[in-house]
């Protein structure tokens, strides 16, 4: 018996007649599914339910598939999506001046924050505190000692130096 392309387009209609031909794969973390949803519901992030799924359930998961099980299995809304599309409508309702000032508001934010890490590697791989200060001083001539004082300062005191 062979079948017409309209047969075959006829069950690419039918949401249930699809689901005959696919089989979903049982997540291991399934049987989590009640610690996962708890978890969310305190706010513990997909990174950390993961790190303790690994840790006291022993067993191999990524952040991913956490985030996976979550909003595939869990019904979780994919927010970003929806701040993105928040924020495009916002962006598309400025002014250019307004544009520049908050990319380069941006772009500030991400150096700043690229300085932090920076110093808490360097830190952690061995280098005083004043090297990172001569070095930071030298390659942001834009910032004052203050900024790069309280930067390290911060960095250092979040990793107990």
């Amino acid at each position: 018996m062979q079948v017409t392309e309209k047969e075959l387009i006829e069950v690419l209609r039918n949401p249930e007649e699809i689901g005959r031909f696919v089989k979903r794969k049982e997540s291991i973390l399934e049987k989590y599914r009640n610690f996962i949803k708890e978890a969310r519901r305190q706010g513990l992030s997909y990174r950390v339910i993961a790190e303790i799924l690994r840790k006291k359930a022993r067993i191999k998961v990524s952040e991913s598939a956490v985030r996976k099980f979550c909003h595939e299995r869990l019904g979780e809304p994919y927010a970003r999506k929806m701040v993105r599309n928040e924020l495009a409508q916002i962006y598309e309702n400025i002014t250019l001046e307004q544009k520049r000032k908050a990319t380069a508001a941006r772009r500030e934010f991400e150096q700043d924050y690229a300085d932090y890490v920076f110093v808490k590697e360097a830190y952690r791989r061995g280098h005083s505190q004043e090297e990172i200060k001569a070095f930071l001083m030298k390659e942001r001539q834009d910032k004052d000692e203050g900024y790069i004082s309280r930067t390290i300062n911060k960095a250092i005191s979040e990793i107990g130096g």
